[in-house]
């Protein structure tokens, strides 16, 4: 389906043909014709700086301003138009309408040149299921094509070509077709030592020419001309004479329509995504915040390699740290940092990979002044399941363990029993004064 190709896919069929600003003409010319190819760009610094097509070549006979010596810098059409690779069909083929073109130059971001696209390549990506409706040739075909009777010269063929701005004209006699002389067959005649104004039309025509009849599918008439390697078609009725002509260009009217449903599917789709994507950006910011200016619980975040990507600034304040954490530092760097003993981390967090989480108790010894934090970690999920990296809750405990070191030191001097109860009824602590008057519960009761 055309809604999925970008000009990249269309780029891949063949390579440009490219020269440099002073490549002579004659060069240019024969690569063109070697290849059958209908352009070749002029570049720089593998920068398209021009581009010189069959239409060139044609205007060159016409003015008789063949020089075969000339390079391309003083012949070529300046700045062509660009577009990047990955573009849809549809808009690239919009942006050449657009433009009156028949070649668009494909450059990536750095400007430097990677294909060329041509009305040729956008009509052989088209398939039956691209039409609107169903088409026959009769429905795209253009009526009455410009013709000459077999007694006109090369170079009445060559300026009706140029005067009427169309890519060739049929040799036609009592409303048979017997040839055809187009701008590819321009490329051969340009230089050639031949009075053109006295050269017979029948003497360099191409012939035979392919005819194809009115009722025939539409979609059958690309690979028709891909297979026989011609860019139209003559269109006969059944007596075999000449009603019409069928051109790459005639092949793209249907797209004329197409690319607008296509574009405004485009900008759908285009719209939807802008949506979600500030939709994605407020929620990110929402939960930036609240994790950036969680006062009282420090949040740290890391690849799966540990390199520590997210840090708030309670986490700084548990580690003793006043300033963020520059960029690739990893996570036991920071704790080291700190001063803080660690284990090896890589080895703990295979349980928080699994799932089970994890939770270590960190410290700092008394001469770079005491602190204990409890360091809890889970892992961060992929769309897959895969560990794309963890997430760390950083609880900073030396207040509390510092109280109870006081409440024991009070409670051990007490000449009365003194017992401490958490609020599952346990017994935490108890001085020696309790513990010679009663026997230590386990529990209690209120």
């Amino acid at each position: 389906m055309i809604e999925t190709l970008t000009l990249a896919d269309l780029c891949r069929s063949r390579a440009p043909l490219a020269f440099a600003p002073e490549t002579p003409l004659h060069l240019a010319l024969a690569a063109m014709s070697e290849q059958r190819m209908s352009s070749v760009v002029v570049v720089a610094d593998d920068r398209p700086v021009g581009i010189f097509t069959e239409r060139d070549a044609l205007a060159l006979i016409v003015r008789e301003a063949y020089d075969a010596d000339a390079p391309l810098a003083g012949l070529m059409t300046l700045n062509p138009i660009t577009a990047p690779p990955d573009i849809g069909f549809a808009e690239g083929y919009a942006r050449m309408v657009a433009e009156g073109i028949r070649h668009l130059v494909v450059v990536d971001a750095a400007g430097r040149l990677v294909g060329v696209i041509s009305e040729t390549d956008f009509a052989q990506a088209l398939g039956a299921d691209e039409l609107l409706i169903p088409r026959t040739v009769s429905d795209l075909m253009t009526r009455d094509p410009v013709s000459l009777p077999p007694g006109a010269t090369v170079a009445e063929a060559l300026r009706l070509m140029t005067e009427r701005r169309i890519s060739s004209v049929l040799i036609v006699e009592a409303g048979r077709v017997l040839g055809i002389l187009s701008e590819r067959d321009a490329i051969r005649l340009v230089g050639a030592a031949l009075d053109l104004g006295l050269t017979p039309v029948l003497s360099q025509m191409s012939q035979p020419v392919h005819c194809v009849q009115p009722d025939v599918p539409a979609h059958e008439a690309s690979p028709l001309m891909r297979a026989l390697g011609v860019r139209r078609l003559a269109v006969t009725d059944e007596s075999g004479r000449l009603v019409g002509i069928l051109t790459r260009r005639d092949l793209l009217k249907d797209l004329q329509t197409t690319h607008l449903r296509l574009l405004r599917q485009v900008v759908a789709d285009q719209g939807r995504a802008l949506n979600d994507a500030r939709r994605q950006l407020s929620d990110q910011g929402v939960l930036r915040s609240l994790l950036e200016h969680s006062a009282d619980l420090g949040i740290l975040a890391t690849d799966a390699h540990l390199g520590v990507r997210f840090v708030n600034q309670a986490a700084l304040g548990a580690l003793g740290v006043d300033r963020p954490v520059t960029g690739g530092q990893r996570l036991n760097e920071l704790l080291t940092a700190a001063g803080l003993t660690v284990p090896d981390l890589t080895e703990r967090l295979a349980a928080a990979r699994e799932g089970r989480g994890l939770a270590l108790d960190l410290s700092r010894p008394e001469d770079q002044g005491a602190r204990w934090l409890r360091l809890t970690a889970s892992a961060i999920r992929d769309a897959r399941g895969g560990c794309e990296g963890y997430l760390l809750i950083l609880l900073d405990r030396t207040r509390e363990l510092a109280e109870t070191e006081r409440l024991r030191a009070i409670s051990a001097s007490a000449p009365s029993g003194i017992g401490l109860y958490d609020l599952q009824g346990r017994l935490r602590l108890a001085n020696p004064a309790r513990s010679n008057c009663w026997a230590t519960p386990t529990t209690r009761t209120n």
